[in-house]
């Protein structure tokens, strides 16, 4: 019987939540990287502050990671052009359900947290008219 091995960015997105839980709050990449580091020896850190971005609602580097129409910046190329004007990935709404929608970077402090719709607000990747992708306050919750 073989057991599946976590892909690296679970396992960075449960040490961030751990570490959030234990520092009531605010972790930086380099918090995260260092018990990465501690637990994973024998894994590659380097990309952990990626990972993590991946996982901020508020990034815009995020786009990079997502898989959706258009382009994560302006001198990016388009991508997936088949699923252009297609319900099926606009819009991009920030949810607590989805697995990758889980820390809210405070710029002003330099730290991330736990995303919570009620502090943070909702977010969206919205499309702009020249296909380019961002994320936006969609609402305060």
């Amino acid at each position: 019987m073989t057991t599946s091995t976590p892909s690296k960015w679970e396992l960075v997105k449960e040490i961030a939540k751990e570490l959030c839980l234990k520092n009531n709050g605010g972790i930086t990449i380099d918090d995260v990287k260092i018990k990465f580091e501690e637990l994973y020896p024998h894994r590659t850190s380097s990309d952990v502050s990626d990972d993590l971005r991946m996982m901020t609602i508020n990034s815009q580097s995020r786009l990079s990671h997502i898989h959706i129409y258009g382009k994560p910046s302006i001198n990016s190329k388009l991508r997936n052009p088949k699923i252009r004007n297609s319900n099926k990935e606009y819009p991009r709404i920030s949810n607590p359900k989805n697995a990758r929608d889980v820390l809210f970077y405070l710029e002003d402090y330099g730290v991330f947290e736990i995303y919570d719709p009620s502090k943070h607000g909702i977010w969206e990747i919205v499309l702009n008219d020249d296909d380019v992708n961002f994320i936006a306050k969609r609402y305060d919750n």
